[in-house]
């Protein structure tokens, strides 16, 4: 048999639910951040390798080169990373009404190139030499609360990558490093 509850038990479960539910949303968010910010170190750990490809094979380096940029291979795996920044310009009636897929596209592509750093030797190394790239990508955190456990302001990044990107960033950021090292394949020297 139930015993009645009394006046004083009345709403002890919803005043339990409010107290367990917020560090249970807390630790969701941060959970859903940090699977993101996993996702992204995969891609730009492929970006470091798209960079040295770049980098041994195309030699934009040497007189009458083929015109390869390994910045440009760099960002080219992070546009689907990449956040629009059209700063409240286009409203979701906008993305229902008509397709943006282009103007999309060149928007992540304008901060991918704007938000991916890298480093390699200067000069051209020889045949069969060692090349190493360090690729730095500013990965956008956009998970409420997630973000403010895991993330920085684009300010609190060290002084030493700040400046090799362009411009500056408003927002919380991750910065994501990758170095990547192939033997050069260009032409024999």
């Amino acid at each position: 048999m139930r015993r009645p509850l009394r006046r004083r038990d009345r709403g002890v479960v919803s005043v339990e639910w409010l107290i367990a539910s917020g560090p249970f949303l807390v630790v969701v968010m941060g959970i859903m951040q940090y699977a993101l910010a996993s996702q992204a170190r995969v891609a730009v750990e492929y970006a470091a390798f798209s960079a040295a490809r770049a980098a041994v094979v195309w030699l934009s380096r040497e007189d009458g080169g083929t015109g390869g940029d390994p910045s440009t291979a760099a960002a080219f795996p992070l546009v689907a990373l990449s956040p629009e920044v059209d700063h409240g310009l286009v409203s979701v009636a906008d993305y229902l009404g008509r397709s943006q897929i282009e103007s999309q596209i060149v928007a992540r592509a304008t901060y991918a190139r704007r938000a991916t750093a890298v480093d390699m030797p200067a000069g051209n190394p020889g045949w069969n030499d060692p090349v190493t790239v360090t690729v730095g990508y500013l990965y956008s955190c956009k998970v409420p609360i997630g973000k403010q456990l895991l993330c920085k302001r684009f300010n609190d990044i060290p002084a030493e990558w700040r400046g090799r990107f362009s411009g500056s960033f408003a927002g919380w950021y991750l910065l994501m490093r990758a170095t990547h090292t192939l033997v050069n394949q260009g032409r024999p020297s």
